[in-house]
């Protein structure tokens, strides 16, 4: 502050200056105890809170005290302005342990990435500033920010190279987008920092040349080629001290119709190359032979101990042979020829031509097939395929030489091997179902066999799904149907009609995945018949000699909805009395049955039963509906001292029993021996439980006795 003075010449007054900052003006920049302050002689004091910048504006005042009191000058406007500093980024840097020949890989080389205070919008990278010994590198390094996390994470990518091991040293700064004015203290790049990446050995892996071609004769014994490999290395530099060896991996078929499976009877090559072998008599073709290579340095740390090369072999046929797909491949729907599918093969060695033949020795799976395969004699084969199967069946086909020369013996002829696969064609599932299902009215739990001949494609999943289209309503128990074809239901009791279902067939893939086929639908229907219901039966009291006419009230005797729509006419009616049947049964109408009583004695049951041929049987009965009595008469034979007792109509006579007139018969046939009865009994007769006897009056101790009767036994 200059030229400020005490006024009117007042040198010896005390000055001082008081600064005021201006609201919402920057204040904040300040720490309480570190705002701004003028000392008597002008000099400005303040220290602005670290990290922080902007503008602070104060009013400034000059005081003054002398003996007339306190005196004030301004304000004056004061504009303090903190600039920002831009503050370097730090991090913490990470060593890299890695491994020879591995990549490209991924190492985390730098945590607790800082782009400086208040700073995180500032966009940091990192500068490779040098590499010490690059060769360790095959591609690389590079280094990159991962901000997947808070706070960022630096990466180091790179291949490195193989058979080389050691240390390098990186040497890199972290780098911001902040401004760089030196004047005012920026600093936006961090202090160099240095990473060893320490590169370790693994086992590297073994390498190595063969021959490009071998040939040989099919039966020619042994084959021994000296020098078959060549440029063998071990891996790096360190490993020349290893041990290796050479194994057969396996011979894949080329050309020809053996694979190469069972070629080798005997196979080796030693360390310095030598290749010996021999193959099956039988076996001729192109065939490509792959040979391992095998160090003793382990597979540890991702380490690699083996390398393979391949070779082509050439065996040249010395007798016959079968020429022939070693497999083929056939959709399932129905008988398919393959014309002259097997050939002949003579290599020419008899000088002339060969008889020979085909023999269809064995196939496996042989439930797929419609049409049993068979091979002319021209090598032709023909099979059927059942439709809806899958898989493969395996042939085994033989060749035979029909020819005297000791070199083409029968034993010696090729087995030719070929493999049927059966490729289902896309098709919906299939199934037969039955139209309808007949039960009773209050029958149990029903499981009826409704559907066969169930079809799917190979290895799919069956389900059926059943729809009640009309009658949910009869159910307790719903429909529904396994893939064994068996439906299972269970009718609500006292519930009888018809309801209609509507069932499909899914076909799905066993293991879920997929697409789902479906069959079309089929309806099916489920009859309930009602059962027979007895309500009365007249006339309810009869002889025991039966012979009258019943008639027999009730419910679905005979309609055509008891009976089924499928009847032509009123048939299969049965009612019993008891135990007896009741002869000439007939239906009147729908509720009225009539036939003839047999005999029988008691309180009998009335049932009415149907059984028409279409629908189940169902049945009905009212209990005690029937009450018929015995008619029993008493005949003098041989005095009136005693006679015997009979039964059985003669003629009808009216008689008065319990109150009503009923026409009874009269006893005309002898019950037989061990009944004894007074003379003077004329009739006796059962009914409802009791015993009647009538017949004439006669003195019997003084007494006039009537009813009397004895029974002995």
């Amino acid at each position: 502050l200059e030229n400020f003075d005490h006024g009117g010449g007042m040198q010896c007054q005390r000055l001082t200056f008081d600064v005021l900052p201006v609201i919402s003006s920057g204040a904040n920049l300040f720490a309480a105890n570190q705002r701004p302050t003028i000392d008597a002689a002008g000099t400005l004091r303040f220290r602005p809170v670290p990290y922080k910048s902007g503008t602070a504006n104060f009013q400034v005042y000059l005081d003054e005290a002398g003996g007339h009191g306190m005196a004030r000058a301004g304000p004056l406007l004061l504009r303090i302005v903190v600039l920002p500093v831009n503050n370097e980024p730090t991090f913490v840097p990470n060593d890299v342990l890695a491994w020879e020949g591995e990549g490209p890989v991924q190492y985390e080389f730098a945590t607790g990435i800082s782009r400086g205070p208040e700073e995180d919008a500032q966009l940091v990278s990192f500068v490779l500033n040098d590499v010490s010994n690059p060769v360790l590198f095959a591609s690389g390094p590079v280094l990159s920010l991962r901000c997947l996390t808070s706070p960022c994470t630096g990466v180091l990518t790179a291949t490195f190279a193989p058979l080389l091991f050691g240390d390098s040293t990186l040497s890199l700064q972290l780098l911001d987008n902040g401004p760089n004015e030196t004047a005012v203290g920026d600093v936006r790049v961090s202090d160099v920092a240095h990473i060893l990446v320490h590169v370790q050995a693994r086992n590297s892996a073994p390498s190595f040349s063969t021959l490009a071609e071998v040939e040989s004769s099919q039966s020619g014994g042994p084959v021994v080629i000296p020098g078959f490999t060549s440029d063998i290395r071990l891996g790096g530099q360190e490993e020349g001290a290893q041990d290796y060896s050479f194994t057969l991996v396996g011979a894949e078929r080329l050309e020809g119709v053996w694979s190469g499976d069972d070629l080798f009877t005997q196979f080796s090559l030693t360390r310095n190359g030598v290749l010996t072998f021999e193959t099956t008599p039988t076996h001729n073709g192109r065939f490509a032979v792959t040979v391992a290579m095998q160090d003793d340095g382990g597979v540890a740390n991702g380490g690699v101990d083996r390398s393979e090369s391949s070779f082509e072999l050439s065996v040249k046929p010395d007798r016959p042979y079968i020429v022939a797909p070693a497999e083929i491949n056939l959709p399932d729907d129905g008988v398919h020829t393959f014309p002259q599918l097997f050939v002949f093969q003579d290599p020419g060695l008899a000088g002339e031509p060969l008889n020979f033949s085909f023999s269809l020795l064995s196939y496996t799976r042989p439930n797929i097939f419609s049409t049993l395969p068979e091979i002319s004699a021209d090598g032709s084969l023909t099979l059927g395929v059942e439709p809806f199967t899958g898989g493969s069946s395996t042939m085994r086909v033989k060749l035979f030489v029909d020819d005297t020369r000791a070199e083409f013996q029968r034993s010696d002829s090729p087995i030719h091997t070929i493999v049927i696969n059966i490729v289902p064609a896309p098709r919906p599932p299939q199934f037969v179902l039955e139209e309808q299902v007949f039960v009773v009215e209050d029958a149990p739990e029903q499981r009826v066999k409704v559907a066969s001949d169930i079809r799917g494609g190979f290895e799919q999943s069956l389900s059926f799904v059943v729809s009640v289209v009309e009658g949910s309503r009869f159910f307790e128990q719903l429909p529904s149907l396994g893939v064994d074809g068996w439906l299972t239901f269970k009718i609500l009791a006292r519930e009888h009609g018809a309801a209609s279902l509507s069932v499909q067939l899914l076909a799905g893939a066993s293991d879920g995945e997929g697409e789902v086929s479906a069959s079309e639908m089929a309806p099916l229907r489920i009859k309930i018949f009602p059962l027979p219901r007895v309500m009365e039966v007249n006339p309810r009291v009869g002889s025991m000699e039966g012979g009258y006419e019943l008639s027999i009230g009730g419910f679905y005797f005979g309609s055509a909805y008891s009976r089924g729509y499928g009847a032509q006419a009123y048939s299969g009616l049965e009612v019993w009395v008891g135990t007896l049947p009741c002869e000439n049964a007939r239906v009147v109408s729908d509720t009225e049955a009539v036939c003839t009583a047999p005999r029988g004695l008691g309180v009998m049951e009335v049932s009415v039963g149907v059984d028409d041929g279409v629908g189940p049987f169902r049945s009905g009965s009212l209990p005690g509906a029937v009450q018929q009595y015995g008619v029993y008469y008493g005949g003098i034979s041989g005095g009136r001292s005693g006679g015997e007792l009979s039964f059985g109509p003669m003629n009808k006579v009216p008689v008065q029993l319990g109150g009503e007139t009923q026409r009874l018969p009269l006893a005309a046939e002898a019950v037989g021996a061990g009944v004894e009865i007074d003379g003077s009994v004329m009739a006796v007769a059962s009914y409802r439980g009791k015993l009647h006897i009538g017949g004439n009056f006669r003195v019997i101790a003084g007494r006039r006795v009537n009813h009397v009767a004895q029974w002995e036994g």
